[in-house]
């Protein structure tokens, strides 16, 4: 699988000012990683793909953001059930 379009959206998030980001994909075809920026902005560590870092309960965050833009998008619809 190509991963190309989400190393340079991870690289374009680096140059919008975000310090570093870790790419992480696992799926049939095995696990992707990948690492853009600094891990330590005062020593200036780069990002490696095998970093670790915790996402807490942030992710309900990005998940409502992806499900209210399809859903302005006429993608989906918020009575649709899970299985739709």
């Amino acid at each position: 699988m190509d991963h190309a379009p989400a190393r340079v959206a991870m690289e374009a998030a680096v140059r919008a000012g975000v310090p570093g980001v870790l790419g992480r994909v696992r799926d049939a075809h095995g696990t992707w990683s990948a690492a853009v920026g600094v891990a330590d902005l005062t020593t200036d560590r780069p990002r490696r793909p095998d970093d670790r870092f915790r996402i807490g309960s942030i992710t309900k965050t990005f998940v409502s953001t992806v499900i209210l833009q399809l859903e302005a998008e006429r993608l989906i619809d918020l009575d649709d059930t899970v299985e739709h």
